[in-house]
Parts: C-alpha cells; structure tokens; sequence
C-alpha cells in the first residue's frame, strides 16, 4: 500500500485521517490541523483522498498568511519594496530610471492607503487626476503622453501584486488608459541647419568643438548616447566610415553607464560618412585634448564624454541665437532623415532604417521620415516627375492635340 505524507489509519477503526503541521501561530506554538473529513465533511475513502485535502489545507493555510500581511501593507510599500525591485531587473536601466518619477507620483497619490482597499473607484479618480494634471498639448487628446506612460505602470503594478496573489481582485481592469498623443517632432530643415553652421566661429576652439557636435549628429543620424559613447577607434576616416556598437544608458540612481551595444540589435551598425564630415572629424581629432584610441570622438576632452545635458544647452543656445527651429538632441536625428529624404531625393526606405539603426522599418516611416512640404520642394517633386515621364517617352495625348473645353459626361 502506497504511503502518503501526514495521512494516517486508524488501526482500531480503520478511518483514515490527515494530520499536518502549518507552522506556528502568534503565540510561537505549533498550528497543526486534524482531520478524518474533506473541506465538505465528507468521510475519506482512500489515502490519496486524504493526501489531496492536506495539499488543499497547506495552499489555502498559505495564501490566507499573505493575505494577513497584505491587508496592513501599504501601496507606498508594495511600489518601493516589491513592485520596484521587480521592475527594474526586467527593464534596461534608462527605463528603470525614467519609472522612478512614475512610481514617485502614485505613491505620493496613494500615500498609506492599504494596497488591498484600492477600489475601482480610486483606480477611475486617479486617471482623473492624472487627465487633470497632466494635460496634453494637442486640443483634440484630453491628457499627455506623460499621464498615459504613468497610467500604463500603474496598472501594470496592479497586474503584478494579483498574479502574486498580493491581492484578490485587479481594481484598475476594465479602465481605459488616457489617449496617447501625437505630436510631430520639430526638426531642422537643410536652411536652418546652414544658418546654424555659419554662426560658429572655427578659429575659436570651443566653437569648433560645438560645430563639430552638431555637423556630426546632423550627417549621421545617430542616437544622442551611442554618439556620445563612439571612441576613435570605432572611426576609420581612411574608409570615411564610423561603427557603432555602444551606448550610453542612466542606471536607477541617474549615473551614466557605458553598455558594449547598443538600444537594439539593429543599432548595432556601420555608417557612411561624406568627405566633408571626415575633414570635420580629422580637423577635430588634431586639436582634441587626450584624443586616443579610446577616447571619446565629441567629448571636449578624449577622457571625458560628453553629456545628453550639455548637448541640449548647446542646442538651445544655437537656436535662441539664430532664431531658426528650436529642436534636441532626438530631433537631429530626424533632421538628419529629413535632409536624407527632402535634400538627398532617396527614396530607399531600408537605407534610411539601416542608417538608423531600427528594427522595423515602420519605426523610420512614422516617426523619422517626414516631408518637408513647402513650395519650393513640392516644386521640385513635381518636376524631377515631369522630367522622368518625359524621359521615358510615355505620352497619353500627343502634344499636337488641343485638350477639350468640354467633357461631356454619361451616366
């Protein structure tokens, strides 16, 4: 006869019996449970019947001790010590840092409020608060895409303490997340960036080193962190080609951490440069403090790299000065697929998502690849048109024909 652990028989009646020992209670003496009966008083008529009631007591013996903690423990605590610590070894570091202000604003919301008492109705009145205080730009959205980001984690943390059975309802399914907004990102055009290189003064050596900055993000197109992260040694001004396979990221206390890849596997890439843009590098490169092998090609000094902020203020400053488009470090990115697009005439998409390092295409077609729409380049399409057709000698009419007054139409 098969053995069960803490099932037993009744040698002098023959009733079988479960006894189990659940741990100790808040008088530190030993909680144990006996039984001869199911959950529904019913007798067992076999071992393993006895075997399965002492595998339901022990769970249920379980989950009740977590509900016992959970009912005094606070959202504030759950975020800080459970939620948090979670989260951030399943995200990249910049993500983990960016939640913080995130997971800072719903524990200030909620505060003390017991984590099991979250209701519905305080799910729906902090959407509102967040709507409210959180406004977006665009007229037509009722809330920022700030207020959907920390919605979307507030939710999720929710998700998380009912999968863990930290709770037994999920008080925040079934309310929809704010609209997302979508703002279009500003950029330089081709004249604005001129307007911005011929205000630098290149005798001067910090001028040199801002307009070697700028001309440097507006030809590659690269992600701020991976340019601020690319050494001398991923550059080969022989063959006019840079290699980028590294990034910079903040960790959850801010601090910039150097990451031997890049945002994406497709970041991971090798980049073209035009002969002006190596001059430009080379030129740099003579007067560069500590320029080596492992220095930092845009830092001020080859020891030190520079910094998201400081190119911001540089930008800022650039802007401000020649009053042209006030942009970021991000939006010369897409400046730079604007100038491949609307100055450059190409059309192959897959080289503007290689050259940009994304995964999907779809990436570069909605947020990347804008047109520039006015006269003067509507103007230019429609004549590169005219002059293809007439290139390829396809004529519907021929010119000698007069076109209509008239078209007469029939139903």
């Amino acid at each position: 006869m098969k053995k069960y652990p803490c099932v037993y028989i009744n040698q002098t009646t023959g009733t079988i019996y479960y006894k189990v020992s659940l741990g100790k209670n808040e008088d530190n003496k030993l909680d144990q449970k006996k039984s001869s009966t199911d959950e529904f008083g019913k007798p067992f008529e076999t071992l393993e019947d006895a075997y399965a009631e002492v595998l339901r007591v022990k769970s249920d013996y379980i989950k009740d001790k977590n509900r016992s903690k959970s009912d005094t423990q606070s959202f504030s605590d759950y975020i800080n010590n459970v939620y948090e610590p979670y989260y951030s070894n399943t995200v990249q570091d910049s993500t983990a840092y960016t939640a913080k202000s995130h997971f800072k604003l719903m524990t200030g919301y909620f505060r003390t409020r017991p984590l099991n008492e979250i209701t519905k109705m305080d799910c729906s009145n902090f959407r509102s608060h967040l709507l409210k205080k959180y406004p977006g730009k665009d007229p037509r959205r009722k809330a920022s895409n700030y207020a959907n980001a920390v919605w979307v984690r507030f939710r999720a943390s929710l998700t998380h303490a009912f999968n863990m059975d930290i709770i037994h309802v999920q008080p925040s399914a079934g309310i929809d997340s704010p609209a997302k907004e979508k703002i279009k990102t500003p950029y330089w055009a081709f004249n604005d960036f001129k307007t911005a290189m011929k205000s630098f003064d290149t005798s001067n050596f910090r001028q040199q080193w801002h307009a070697t900055i700028v001309w440097f993000y507006y030809f590659t197109g690269v992600r701020v962190s991976e340019g601020t992260a690319l050494t001398w040694n991923d550059v080969d001004l022989n063959k006019a080609e840079i290699v980028i396979n590294k990034t910079f990221s903040q960790d959850i206390d801010g601090k910039q951490i150097l990451h031997e890849h890049t945002k994406t596997i497709a970041g991971m890439r090798t980049i073209d440069l035009d002969t002006q843009t190596v001059d430009i590098l080379r030129r740099w490169k003579l007067i560069q403090p500590n320029a080596s092998a492992n220095g930092y090609v845009i830092g001020e000094s080859g020891t030190v790299a520079v910094s998201k902020s400081t190119i911001s203020r540089l930008l800022k400053s650039v802007c401000k000065k020649n009053n042209i488009t006030s942009i970021t470090g991000k939006s010369l990115r897409k400046s730079h697929t604007s100038y491949l697009i609307n100055e450059l005439n190409d059309s192959n998409h897959k080289y503007v998502q290689q050259r940009l390092g994304h995964e999907k295409i779809q990436t570069t077609l909605d947020y990347y690849a804008e047109f520039d729409s006015n006269d003067a380049v509507r103007k230019l399409k429609r004549d590169n048109m005219d002059k293809q057709l007439k290139k390829s000698g396809l004529q519907l009419f021929k010119t000698d024909k007069k076109v209509p007054k008239k078209v007469l139409l029939s139903n």
